[in-house]
């Protein structure tokens, strides 16, 4: 009798008789090995999955997932802190060219020293340089945003099939991996 096509403890054949057809001797020492032999069949099969299937827990990608999110949240604070930063030098910088223009106008030396006391002596040029390094820290952190997104995209593409995994697992007992 055949047994292509079938697969497990249906499928064994010993000197081309099923189990069930061997004489009594036989099948009686046969069917006591059964137990193994299908518990074999169920770690061959809980191995084939396992082996199929990423390495990761929904846990573990759940939380990377979060991981990311909150670097997001941080990155989009880095750059707001940054704009107000720029902000606040443009506002700085305005001033100083006022009162370098209102300070060219006169001769006055009382005027000159009430508009300096009025206006902070900043540094403008150092002002001017922190702009362009925040301006550029700003394009570094929509790169590292892009990125972060595109790890989101993947982890939960990642999720997807480690929930099938576990899917697959729980006739054999195994929860969540």
């Amino acid at each position: 009798m055949s047994n292509i096509g079938q697969t497990g403890l249906e499928s064994i054949r010993i000197g081309g008789m099923k189990i069930d057809n061997l004489p009594i001797a036989e099948s009686a020492i046969t069917k006591q090995q059964m137990p193994e032999v299908d518990a074999s069949i169920k770690r061959n099969k809980l191995g084939n999955i396992i082996a199929k299937y990423p390495k990761q827990t929904v846990d573990w990608v759940k939380g990377a997932i979060k991981e990311c999110e909150d670097t997001i949240k941080k990155i989009r604070a880095l750059k707001e802190q940054q704009q107000k930063m720029i902000d606040e030098y443009t506002g700085h910088i305005s001033l100083c060219d006022y009162r370098d223009k209102e300070i060219a106008k006169t001769t006055d030396m009382t005027k000159i020293a009430d508009l300096k006391l009025k206006f902070p002596p900043y540094n403008v040029e150092s002002m001017k340089q922190q702009i362009v390094q925040c301006k550029e820290a700003i394009i570094r952190s929509d790169g590292v945003i892009d990125s972060e997104h595109k790890s989101i995209a993947e982890l939960r593409d990642l999720l997807t099939v480690c929930k099938k995994r576990d899917e697959e697992l729980k006739p054999f007992g195994i929860k969540g991996q």
